[in-house]
């Protein structure tokens, strides 16, 4: 039975946005949508040059039933919807039935796919919009798409194409976008033989970001959880460390949409005004929900604008969702691991002797206040071959200089006290005594 229908004049005039493929970007866009929108959870997107001489999009969805493979090609010929009332509970990714005919009438294309019901799968090769041929095949469920020489019959738009390097970055931030936006589908991008990208497709948006950014970044972020009015949001922002010098690392998302929104961007700097140097902006991956009857998005050729029924109510949940997020997380950066400083035995390697101690002398100067004194008229022994000495008593505080000297064999220490009001403490002369 046949899935893919021709809208009527009247339906598809009110949908019509005149698709247009600029770029190989704009090709992988379309054809991974529409894997997306048959329920793959692989996809693999291969370019060589740029994608300019050849783009492939595999995954293993549902796949094309033989009958189907010739309507794709046709314009406004779609699964998606049969009406323009269908706009309303629209929950897919496409839906005007105009980027497979586009992208036929510019390239050469052969679609190759199979359903989980037939036995064999189905083939069909296009040359700029033309049919050259329709057989059976042998594959996979699943489609695979392949575009070779693409603008070969139209030279004006070929020559505005960059250069294959620059060609190939907007879209491998094609696949980067689409796979943030879908957790729980494993992509990979191959670009020129060698894997760009492998996020694991395990339902964990932390570890997509982790494959597409890498450690740093993933390391740095804040959740964001949040529900108002109709309205929620998840995902996670940035700490204003990794904040960036534009606005291209803000990846917003409605229903599993990337889209770009002045309304959104404001709300989330408004949450870090107070948090930001000037001329940086945070990190954030994103994701809104709602009902499709709160906001348009057939106002765009390449759907990545949307309108919102109330935006106050957008500002507000972006907003507060972040900024409780932040308000939550403590913005001091950690340096260290919180582990104690190891001893210093810890630090010693074993079977390593100690170093031997360099002989030292040092100083030490104590000045003591008031203490009660022996009311013994001899203060100390006098040794045996002298008269012994008297201690002058006196009113005033005993100050006492303590010199010490160590060294690798002996030490010893000696003091010295003062008598009488204190004063400066140098190496002074002994004070004076009095003889019997």
């Amino acid at each position: 039975m046949s899935k893919i229908v021709i809208l009527d004049e009247n339906t598809a005039s009110q949908i019509a946005a005149g698709e247009v493929i600029e770029r190989p970007a704009s090709v992988v866009k379309e054809l991974a949508e529409n894997s997306i929108d048959a329920g793959a959870t692989q996809i693999t997107v291969e370019i060589r040059n740029g994608g300019i001489s050849y783009i492939r999009v595999t995954d293993n969805g549902s796949g094309i039933e033989e009958d189907d493979l010739e309507f794709t090609i046709e314009r406004h010929a779609t699964s998606k919807i049969r009406r323009i009332e269908d706009l309303d509970g629209l929950a897919t990714m496409g839906f005007r039935g105009e980027a497979l005919a586009s992208i036929a009438s510019i390239s050469r294309m052969e679609i190759t796919s199979k359903t989980r019901e037939s036995s064999t799968g189905s083939s069909l090769k296009t040359e700029g919009g033309r049919i050259v041929s329709l057989a059976q095949a042998g594959c996979p469920d699943g489609t695979t798409i392949i575009v070779r020489d693409l603008f070969y019959n139209t030279p004006a738009r070929y020559k505005f194409l960059k250069k294959d390097s620059t060609e190939a970055s907007y879209v491998s931030e094609t696949v980067e976008r689409l796979a943030l936006a879908y957790p729980g589908i494993s992509f990979r991008f191959i670009q020129n033989g060698q894997a760009q990208l492998h996020t694991p497709g395990n339902h964990d948006l932390l570890s997509t970001i982790y494959s597409v950014f890498g450690k740093e970044t993933a390391s740095s972020l804040i959740p964001v959880d949040y529900k108002s009015d109709g309205y929620s949001i998840s995902g996670f922002i940035g700490r204003p460390e990794i904040a960036r010098g534009n606005r291209n690392s803000q990846y917003m998302y409605l229903n599993g949409r990337y889209i770009r929104n002045r309304i959104l961007s404001k709300a989330l700097e408004d949450a870090y005004k107070t948090r930001l140097m000037q001329n940086r902006f945070p990190f954030c991956v994103l994701m809104i929900r709602t009902s499709p009857l709160n906001y348009d998005v057939n106002v765009h050729p390449q759907k990545l604008e949307v309108r919102f029924a109330n935006e106050n109510a957008v500002h507000s949940l972006v907003y507060y969702g972040c900024e409780n997020a932040l308000m939550g997380q403590s913005m001091i950066r950690s340096f260290g691991s919180g582990q104690a400083e190891p001893t210093r035995e810890a630090r010693q390697p074993a079977g390593i002797a100690e170093p031997q101690a360099t002989p030292s002398i040092r100083k030490e100067k104590t000045i003591r206040g008031p203490e009660p004194r022996q009311e013994s008229l001899f203060e100390e022994k006098s040794p045996a071959f002298s008269l012994p000495r008297f201690s002058e008593k006196t009113a005033g505080p005993v100050f006492t200089v303590k010199e010490e000297i160590s060294g690798e064999r002996n030490s010893h220490t000696r003091e010295k006290k003062i008598s009488g009001e204190p004063g400066p403490l140098p190496d002074e002369a002994p004070a004076a005594e009095e003889k019997p």
